[in-house]
């Protein structure tokens, strides 16, 4: 702790005779005082409302596919079609900024703030009065307004957990904000590279997608290495035997845009999004636009055995699970949400394969 004189301060002390006491008060009068404020968090969103929905279905009935329609190549296709849906809509849903709400009661309504102001005229009402009655009624007071804030509690949360698709999750985040954890995410500042540390973001993040990309391989060699069984028993190599007796592409029944409707239909409502920010919200309510160009990219696809390379990115986040902040295996690679497309590509193939197997 700091003491400062009212020299370094450059203040003045004044003295207060009050004329009660043999003990004057003194004060301290101090000007231009600047009061640190807690930084306001700003966030980013895209506002769906029915208005801009209805304008963007509208751009995209204007869209005739063409390019999309011509073109021979998996990539080339997709990759049109999808610059043309991502223009609409980022113009249609543009970004917007705003302050984090600072509402730490969203329960809290107008009608228990006035009681609340209610109770606070009433206690200064009874803190000097000896009426009986009165403190009788303001403790009845304090009674009731305690049970209609649990009730607004409950009905809040409860609502809450109601209507939402995934009520482990808001449970936990409701269990979360009533005990003040807040988990903040943490920035990985520097990382220890082949005994070297860098703090680099870019070097960071491609030595997190290497790291990643090569797990699979590393698995899959420590599994040879150390299985013991046959190579009947095996299920590698099972799966491998198993895909050379698979039906050939080209006798693959053929994807309709009727199919495409019914499997986004079939998509849980979500505003969740992929890299591209496209929530499964608005391609359901945009599917109609889009189920022709669409089908003809799931066709082309499964006629010439390429997925699209676009539909390969995701947004990997590395959570830090115990050990050494520094080491790179100590971090869990997760994947937020996936690709609506990808899922929606994923879906097609699927369940196509899978009545084309040889029978065990």
């Amino acid at each position: 702790m700091t003491i400062y004189s009212l020299t370094q301060l450059n203040k003045k002390a004044y003295q207060w005779i009050n004329g009660l006491s043999d003990h004057d008060a003194q004060f301290i009068v101090l000007h231009d005082i600047k009061i640190r404020t807690a930084k306001q968090k700003l966030c980013t969103f895209r506002n769906f409302n029915k208005t801009a929905v209805t304008n963007f279905n509208l751009q995209l009935s204007y869209e005739s596919w063409e390019e999309v329609l011509l073109c021979n190549d998996v990539n080339t296709s997709f990759n049109k079609f999808l610059n043309t849906y991502l223009r609409i809509f980022y113009a249609s849903f543009p970004t917007r900024i705003s302050q984090e709400s600072s509402s730490a009661k969203p329960w809290l309504m107008q009608g228990i703030k006035i009681s609340c102001m209610n109770k606070r005229k009433l206690y200064l009402i009874i803190r000097h009065s000896e009426d009986h009655n009165k403190k009788t009624y303001y403790k009845r007071y304090c009674k009731v307004l305690t049970e209609v804030i649990k009730c607004a509690k409950r009905n809040y949360y409860n609502n809450l957990i109601m209507n939402s698709n995934d009520k482990t999750r808001t449970t936990w985040k409701i269990i979360n904000d009533n005990i003040n954890k807040d988990r903040q995410q943490q920035d990985i500042s520097y990382i220890n590279i082949k005994g070297s540390i860098t703090r680099n973001n870019q070097t960071t993040a491609n030595t997190f997608n290497d790291y990643y990309s090569s797990v699979p391989q590393l698995l899959s060699e420590n599994h040879n290495e150390s299985n013991a069984l046959n190579n009947k028993q095996n299920p590698v190599n099972n799966l491998h035997n198993i895909q050379k007796q698979i039906t050939p592409l080209d006798k693959l029944q053929f994807v309709s845009p009727k199919e495409i409707e019914n499997v986004v239909k079939s998509l849980q409502t979500k505003e969740s999004h992929g890299y591209d920010e496209i929530p499964t919200k608005v391609i359901k309510q945009s599917i109609s636009y889009i189920s022709s160009p669409m089908a003809y990219i799931c066709n082309l696809m499964l006629s010439s055995g390429v997925f699209p390379n676009r539909l390969k990115f995701a947004e990997i986040k590395p959570l830090y699970k115990r050990g050494e902040r520094m080491d790179i295996t100590n971090y869990r690679p997760i994947l937020p949400t996936t690709d609506q497309y990808y899922q929606l590509q994923t879906n097609i193939t699927n369940c196509r394969p899978i009545s084309l197997l040889p029978p065990f």
